[in-house]
């Protein structure tokens, strides 16, 4: 006879081989893939089922406390291999909106440049027009100028458009740190290594200077459901 305690066993069990198998289809979608819109569908996929899987973790552990390390154990390649998963997406993604940063800051300083030296060029033809003392080279001036302010103009419609994510994933800022001499950083900060969980708890209370360390402000990419 199934009791309503087996039934809700071989449920969570059915679930389990569930997220397992869509753990690997996560990661055989990623091998054949990998673009940045696949990276932000999969982050949220498997944020989604991480937290499925720790639903189901927990209530398979309530009534089994004798047993919770062996269970756990059977959950952790689950819940470690999606994890893994939104990680590697999420620095896929990193690096996808830099690189597409990084680009767009070239073609902007390109354009910004040449919308520069047109500027320039505008106003030397019209100081050289003012001064000119010929009715028929102040003219040509004048028409040159016009032209290149005509120029100016349309470029400046034309501006280089800005990095854009995938749809569904923004950026934010978010505080990182490396050590740069750990003999500089207080001992407070350190366990013989330094101490990220007092580093990470300083960097939120707003301190931004720690002898020893170099903190920087990288932007990070963040999946909107």
């Amino acid at each position: 006879m199934t009791t309503p305690e087996m039934a809700t066993d071989d449920a969570r069990e059915k679930e389990y081989h569930a997220l397992e198998a869509g753990l690997k289809r996560v990661a055989k979608a990623w091998a054949e893939g990998k673009t940045a819109e696949l990276a932000a569908d999969l982050v949220v996929r498997c944020r989604k089922a991480l937290s499925r899987a720790g639903e189901l973790l927990k209530a398979e552990l309530a009534p089994h406390v004798a047993e919770q390390k062996s269970i756990k154990a059977k959950w952790q390649p689950v819940t470690d291999g999606f994890a893994e998963m939104m990680e590697v997406c999420r620095g896929f993604l990193a690096e996808d909106i830099k690189a597409q940063q990084d680009e767009a800051a070239v073609v902007s300083g390109d354009w910004s440049k040449k919308r520069d030296e047109l500027a320039e060029r505008g106003k030397d033809l019209e100081r050289q027009a003012r001064s000119c003392t010929d009715a028929d080279e102040r003219n040509r001036l004048e028409e040159q100028a016009a032209e290149v302010w005509r120029e100016h103009r349309k470029l400046g419609r034309e501006k280089p458009a800005a990095a854009s994510a995938p749809s569904g994933v923004g950026v934010r800022t978010k505080l990182t740190w490396e050590v740069v001499d750990i003999a500089q950083v207080p001992d407070n900060y350190t366990k013989r290594v330094a101490d990220k969980a007092s580093i990470d708890k300083a960097l939120r209370r707003g301190i931004r200077e720690i002898p020893g360390l170099e903190i920087r402000e990288d932007k990070v990419p963040v999946v909107r459901e």
